[in-house]
């Protein structure tokens, strides 16, 4: 997709993740969580980061943004001759903390709220921060397309963003 910006053979891009240079617009971001069983080990601990949750199998949605998440995961945790293991389930994402147990975590976006169903959330750290998950639109600064510049005006308006500022080209 970053190609096909830099060439000028796409007006626009939907990428995860946060700007990583040129012109973007977050659309939204949301801290990762990971829902543990009551009893887990892993809850007595301050704060958890990836490395923490290596030897661990997820669980998350096949619905939207399960996909997201499982790559997510597998970026940060596959090595030489290692794929985390990763259940999907076609529940929706707030039906997901009834399959927690002891060795299955839940991960998801958000940070929920479900004690009384036996799981708490946690977000998960790397040396940045929290980790997040965020929708972003990227485009060409000198891409001088009117259908672009409503698109975008459109979309900061729906997610409550500033609209990107366009060159004034004379």
């Amino acid at each position: 997709l970053r190609d096909g910006l830099d060439r000028g053979r796409l007006d626009l891009s939907v990428m995860a993740g946060e700007a990583a240079g040129g012109q973007a617009l977050c659309l939204w971001s949301e801290p990762l969580a990971l829902g543990l069983s009551l009893n887990h080990p892993l809850l007595e601990r301050d704060r958890l980061y990836w490395t923490d949750l290596r030897e661990m199998t997820f669980l998350v949605t096949r619905a939207d943004p399960g996909d997201l998440i499982a790559a997510m995961i597998a970026t940060r945790l596959a090595g030489p001759c290692h794929a985390p293991p990763i259940v999907a389930q076609a529940v929706s994402p707030g039906n997901l903390h009834s399959f927690v147990t002891r060795d299955l975590l839940l991960v998801t976006a958000g940070v929920g709220s479900a004690g009384d169903a036996g799981v708490a959330f946690r977000e998960i750290h790397d040396a940045f921060g929290p980790t997040r998950l965020s929708q972003t639109l990227h485009w060409r600064e000198e891409n001088e397309n009117p259908a672009l510049a409503r698109f975008l005006a459109l979309a900061a308006r729906r997610y409550g963003r500033t609209p990107p500022e366009r060159p004034v080209r004379h």
